[in-house]
């Protein structure tokens, strides 16, 4: 065998070095189209639960027609769910699919079935959030951000009726 005709059975060392550059291209890609992919989840899943809770405030309005009292805390979920398209719009979007017994939406329990207009400044009241409490009817004192394990920002349902997205630095001057 000659030397030209081993030469076109082989690859060349430039033809070596090209493919390990492709490889380790495209490998660096999957790592970023990895992460453009997670965020991009993270953000639908805010803005399904921002959906929701936009709809849980529709659905307060039509639970008193003079929108004038809020229902008891203690079974919030249970009032607002007759005027709900789904169910499944109590559950939020960041909570296990799988499980059925798991919302992870809470009330302030302080504006259980009182008057709308007894709360001060209610535009910027909040009612119901993003809760680490996940059982059906949640209730709470005060809103606790939930963890990042979920959402890195809190949706949020003003006693107002309006809904809206804060970073974790931002519910705390809201309360």
């Amino acid at each position: 065998m000659t030397k030209k005709e081993s030469r076109r059975r082989g690859l060349t060392s430039f033809v070596w070095v090209v493919v390990v550059l492709l490889l380790a291209a495209i490998s660096a890609g999957t790592g970023w189209e990895f992460s453009m992919r997670r965020r991009a989840r993270d953000l639908m899943v805010l803005n399904g639960c921002l959906s929701n809770l936009s709809d849980i405030g529709l659905a307060l309005a039509m639970y008193d027609p003079d929108g004038e009292r809020l229902p008891p805390t203690k079974q919030w979920m249970d009032n607002v769910s007759l005027y709900l398209s789904s169910p499944s719009i109590l559950h939020c979007p960041g909570v296990a699919k799988e499980s059925k017994d798991e919302f992870g939406y809470a009330m302030r329990r302080k504006y259980g079935g009182i008057l709308t207009t007894t709360i001060p400044d209610w535009a910027n009241e909040p009612l119901i959030f993003d809760s680490n409490l996940t059982q059906k009817n949640a209730a709470t004192d005060e809103v606790e951000v939930p963890g990042f394990s979920r959402h890195p920002q809190q949706s949020v349902l003003f006693a107002d009726g309006h809904s809206s997205i804060f970073r974790k630095t931002e519910v705390g001057s809201k309360r």
